[in-house]
């Protein structure tokens, strides 16, 4: 018996086809009580956003950008309850908790799209709303109807595209682990299951995540001082109802910001944390499997003989390095729990 057999039996570990999601797991013993929550809270939100568009749809006097806008946020709410608490209630009610990676990498796509879409369109509406209240009589040539669904194609396609990188550049990754600890899916959990270099997933994440909220966040704080700055020149009733529009947008946008950048803040602090964890993970899901598979197909002199050069190979590289291939990352990552547990 030689390295390479006992490496190439190993490898075919990696090929990990499902993901399991903890938080489901955790919710395992109230799960049709919490199943009928995210149901009656999905089937709340559909119908709401629904009456919403249907008035704005039905309404002349409603189509104008603003309400366009606030269609789009409420459709959005309406996509995203789908993605994320339809799936939730119908895995507690079924006591599902695994999703295959493809499934996982599908639901991280547009929960993710869903984010940006909400955080752009509320940034848009910040411009709108400023334009309006700035620029009266110039208003309706600054912001028609063809302007706005423009712009909001602009913003789908931009979104479409950065979000879609981010989850082919996940696939790339060889993972050490199928556990996350959520109960859905997004690719920063996926990231933290690989055993290889995650560099270029990081930089590109957090750039797009950091242009996004910086960018958003700075175009929204100058709209609003701008607007206020003119509800001061203009008359009291007309301020009046300008700021309540402005207060009505800051509160909804502040508090889809803050919720956005709790998650982001969350996977930042726990990011070393499931790293290690995702390790550790794939060692108790396939532990006992290998175990067994080891004791019938390989004598205790071919375990030393095999342990020996491991030993030689992980003590040289008793960690992985950016240097090594995936295929040899995850080899030491793995062999380092199998032969020398922790």
């Amino acid at each position: 018996m030689n390295l390479n057999t006992v490496m190439e039996n190993v490898s075919m570990v990696s090929n990990i086809q499902d993901i399991v999601l903890l938080g489901l797991k955790e919710m395992e013993q109230l799960r049709y009580c919490y199943s009928v929550v995210a149901l009656l809270i999905y089937l709340i939100t559909l119908f709401i956003c629904t009456l919403i568009v249907y008035v704005v749809w039905t309404e002349q006097s409603l189509h104008e950008p603003m309400y366009i806008f606030i269609c789009i946020l409420v459709g959005n709410v309406m996509f995203g309850s789908s993605v994320f608490l339809l799936k939730m209630a119908v895995d507690l009610f079924s006591g599902c908790t695994t999703i295959s990676l493809s499934g996982c990498l599908a639901q991280a796509f547009w929960l993710q799209s869903y984010a940006f879409v909400d955080i752009l369109t509320f940034t848009i509406m910040a411009v709108d709303r400023y334009l309006a209240v700035g620029f009266p009589l110039r208003y309706h040539s600054l912001m028609t109807i063809k302007k706005t669904l423009q712009s909001l194609t602009i913003i789908w396609s931009v979104i479409v595209l950065i979000v879609l990188v981010n989850v082919l550049l996940v696939l790339r990754l060889t993972l050490c682990g199928n556990s996350i600890n959520n109960v859905y899916c997004e690719t920063m959990s996926l990231v933290r299951l690989s055993c290889g270099s995650t560099f270029i997933n990081d930089v590109c994440g957090s750039t797009c995540t950091l242009l996004t909220f910086v960018g958003s966040l700075m175009i929204v704080i100058y709209c609003y001082i701008q607007t206020f700055l003119v509800c001061l020149r203009i008359s009291k009733e007309a301020s009046q109802k300008a700021i309540h529009t402005v207060v009505t947008h800051i509160i909804a946008y502040s508090t889809f910001m803050s919720t956005s950048l709790f998650v982001v803040f969350r996977w930042c602090h726990g990011v070393h944390h499931y790293k290690s964890t995702g390790l550790r993970d794939k060692d108790r899901s396939f532990k006992d499997e290998d175990d067994s598979h080891f004791k019938e197909n390989y004598s205790e002199s071919d375990s030393e003989s095999i342990q020996k050069p491991l030993y030689a190979m992980l003590s040289a590289h008793p960690l992985p390095t950016h240097d090594q291939t995936e295929d040899e990352q995850f080899i030491i990552c793995y062999l380092t729990l199998e032969v020398f547990p922790l």
